[in-house]
């Protein structure tokens, strides 16, 4: 788990909604008082560095992210499910194969007795 991408998206999230904030004059409490011009300026300033921070945070881990994948691309260094995965397919061609070599071990065991009971008839 990214947690520098939960932080950016809640950074980003607390500036939107304090954007939002300012921009209805929103009450902040009970009482009916409303957010003075002075209030609301500052916080839609803070706001607005919360909604930048929370986006270049973003940004920057998704970037990193993408980063990290295709670098793993280009190493040829596989996930761990792939890896998971290419276990189980080589499991399986290993069980193929000893089925198929048991086979044509008793197979050939046989031949020499068949060519043997031919020849003495």
């Amino acid at each position: 788990m990214n947690y520098s991408a939960i932080i950016s998206s809640f950074l980003l999230a607390g500036g939107v909604v304090m954007i939002l904030i300012s921009q209805q004059g929103a009450q902040f409490d009970e009482e009916g008082n409303r957010l003075s011009s002075r209030g609301a300026n500052v916080v839609l300033g803070v706001g607005i560095a919360l909604a930048v921070i929370g986006t270049l945070g973003f940004t920057f881990t998704v970037l990193q992210v993408i980063r990290r994948a295709d670098q793993r691309m280009r190493e040829k260094e596989m996930r761990k499910l792939e890896v998971e995965v290419q276990r189980k397919i080589d499991i399986a061609i290993s069980r193929k194969n000893t089925v198929a070599n048991s086979r044509k071990a008793s197979h050939m065991s046989q031949v020499p007795s068949i060519m043997v009971s031919t020849a003495s008839t």
